[in-house]
């Protein structure tokens, strides 16, 4: 069921550990937090985004499924999955209700992650 690592939106900046441990969280986080239902409604919303790549349907989406503090905790399995090097996840982080979370991500946070996605993808040009 955890089509979102599979889904090619940042798999070429992240190492391979480093996906394997966010895979794990968000399956776990998943399981542990959401329905049946919520588990199918969140594959749609992330499926919509793959193929149309809309930011605010893919946040409202996620604002539906993802109801509760806990629940939106998952936002910081999910971001860094976003394409970094483009508009989208600026988007994302102006949209994200990151406040509501049950342990919010700080601006620090936000910042260390982006620098933290591009010294990944700049290790990753310079081994290809």
């Amino acid at each position: 069921f955890f089509f979102f690592f599979r889904l090619g939106l940042n798999n070429r900046f992240l190492s391979t550990k480093k996906m394997a441990g966010s895979t794990s969280e968000f399956r776990r986080m998943v399981h542990q937090l959401l329905s049946e239902d919520d588990k199918a409604f969140l594959h749609h919303v992330l499926s919509d985004f793959k193929t149309f790549r809309s930011v605010p349907k893919l946040v409202a989406g996620l604002k539906e499924v993802l109801d509760t503090p806990a629940k939106l905790d998952l936002l910081r399995q999910i971001r860094p999955q976003l394409p970094a090097r483009s508009e989208v996840r600026a988007a994302f982080d102006k949209l994200a209700p990151y406040k509501l979370m049950a342990h919010p991500m700080t601006v620090d946070e936000l910042k260390a992650q982006n620098t933290a996605t591009a010294a990944a993808a700049s290790a990753a040009a310079a081994t290809a």
